[in-house]
């Protein structure tokens, strides 16, 4: 089980304006249209997966997650970024409510999914085609390309790397 925490029992942890934003996130955000990207970055230690864990408990009535363990291969295999994005959700139970997976209302018309990938910077580099091949094309696809539009999609990406040497394109 994972422990989960709720927003307010873990927002005094985060500075302003930080601790609004995520506030505004996990309390007030709903996507106005399919195909977003969330982009957290900070150093390592300051809470961005702590946060992540109190981010899908508040979204859990409208929104599945999706955590991508590898986003090297989800991003050049076709077959497995497709099987995920139409695929079914795998539940993983929280010791605090809910389940990180299939979640919410059973409306389809309400259901979102979230892809999660942490850590993953070197994807999102300038250099990234050089170093990583298609996978940055891919995941602008899937963010607001044609895949993007057609699904309500939502892709957050946690990096440790400074915005400066991101694609301009992220």
């Amino acid at each position: 089980l994972l422990s989960v925490p709720e927003w307010q029992d873990i927002s005094s942890n985060y500075k302003s304006p930080v601790a609004s934003q995520l506030s505004y996130l996990c309390n007030n955000f709903r996507p106005s249209s399919a195909g977003q990207l969330i982009l957290w970055h900070g150093l390592p230690g300051t809470g961005k997966t702590y946060a992540l864990r109190a981010l899908i408990r508040s979204w859990q009535k409208w929104c599945s997650a999706e955590y991508i363990v590898d986003p090297d291969r989800f991003l050049t295999e076709s077959s497995y970024l497709m099987s995920v994005l139409l695929g079914e959700s795998i539940e993983v139970p929280l010791s605090s409510g809910g389940a990180i997976g299939k979640s919410g209302n059973g409306s389809a018309e309400l259901e979102w999914k979230l892809l999660i990938m942490e850590d993953t910077g070197e994807l999102l580099q300038a250099d990234a085609r050089e170093k990583a091949g298609q996978a940055l094309s891919r995941l602008l696809n899937t963010v607001d390309g044609f895949i993007g539009q057609g699904l309500r999609i939502l892709v957050l990406i946690t990096t440790n790397d400074e915005i400066k040497k991101l694609h301009p394109a992220v």
